[in-house]
């Protein structure tokens, strides 16, 4: 690691998330505990589950929107709360999340080499060839500079084709973009997510 992270808190964490009980304190806990991680932002996006129940024992910043806005709205909510210049967007429904998942992408913001590197989920990985892995960074987990965050259009802060938005307007203005497959790396289905 490099001088620019050792052992720094830098980063705040956002999570979105809706009627996430299964998954959301175990990603919480995870990304709490990273020694880079200043604060952990939890916008609960008017959840109707246990989703804040399973928060109450955590060193989190917990806010509640009482009515549904979207992943958008709800990852905004999240960046006008935060007092960091460096955010890491976490999906509340990942598996598998690591410390060390965690650092590589921090690191590659936080050294100055990109404005926003993106993990790649295990699935579908090998299904993938170079382009279009570089061309399909849709997942949630993502590392990148406030600065670049308020380039998005206000409009597209607002739907669920954020992930898209931020890549588009990421190249249009030259803000340098990487991406790393990480193994072992998943999320909750949706059929699963609806039953019972």
């Amino acid at each position: 690691m490099g001088t620019t992270t050792r052992k720094k808190k830098i980063v705040s964490v956002i999570i979105p998330a809706y009627n996430e009980e299964r998954t959301i304190a175990t990603v919480a806990y995870i990304a709490s505990t990273h020694p880079y991680v200043d604060e952990v932002i939890i916008v609960d996006d008017g959840s109707t589950d246990g989703t804040a129940e399973q928060l109450m024992d955590l060193d989190i910043h917990y806010v509640r929107l009482e009515k549904n806005h979207g992943k958008a709205g709800a990852m905004q909510t999240g960046v006008e709360e935060a007092r960091n210049d460096i955010l890491f967007f976490i999906d509340a429904d990942i598996l598998g999340l690591t410390h060390e998942m965690m650092s590589e992408l921090i690191v590659r913001v936080a050294s100055g080499r990109y404005d926003m590197f993106v993990a790649v989920r295990d699935r579908e990985h090998r299904l993938l060839n170079k382009i279009a892995q570089d061309t399909m960074l849709l997942g949630g987990e993502r590392v990148m500079t406030k600065e670049l965050w308020t380039y998005v259009p206000k409009e597209f802060k607002k739907n669920f084709q954020i992930e898209t938005a931020l890549n588009f307007f990421a190249r249009e203005r030259g803000y340098r973009v990487g991406s790393k497959i990480m193994q072992g790396l998943t999320q909750v289905i949706k059929e699963k997510k609806r039953s019972p």
